[in-house]
């Protein structure tokens, strides 16, 4: 299901990586959502959509863009995803990779919906259940999506 309010950001292990994307016009962003670039290359919440170039990071901020000039800001690098956001994880899904169903949920390999956006790849599972997934934008763009 799709976020509805902002959440509590994730842990990260190492250097806190950031960067701003270009958003799309008019569309709504909320602190801790799973970003993706559509089709044209422009940030949107992540979603399954065909001609995505995967998820891109994790957005730092609340915002509403106002038009096709504004920067969203996203961590991204290996972030601890609580349980809840995650559906379907398994030890053996560690070195495999993670997809975008929504702005809110990711799903291991097995589960994979066709069009969801490379998330990254799982490296670890957690004692507590959370999921310890390299999100790397570059790397998702190039691995594409769930066929």
């Amino acid at each position: 299901m799709a976020l509805s309010a902002s959440r509590e950001l994730f842990q990260s292990k190492g250097e806190q990586k950031t960067k701003s994307v270009l958003a799309a016009n008019a569309t709504q962003f909320y602190r801790g959502s799973f970003v993706m670039k559509n089709s044209a290359g422009l940030a949107v919440p992540a979603s399954v959509a065909a001609g995505n170039h995967g998820i891109v990071g994790v957005s730092l901020e609340e915002t509403l863009t106002a038009n096709a000039t504004t920067y969203i800001k996203v961590q991204y690098g290996l972030l601890k995803i609580p349980a809840a956001a995650f559906t379907g994880e398994t030890q053996a899904d560690v070195g495999e990779w993670a997809y975008g169903v929504d702005d809110e949920t990711l799903i291991d390999l097995a589960a994979g919906a066709t069009n969801a956006p490379a998330a990254g790849y799982i490296d670890e599972l957690d004692t507590d259940g959370g999921i310890w997934v390299d999100i790397d934008p570059k790397a998702n763009a190039d691995h594409g999506v769930h066929a």
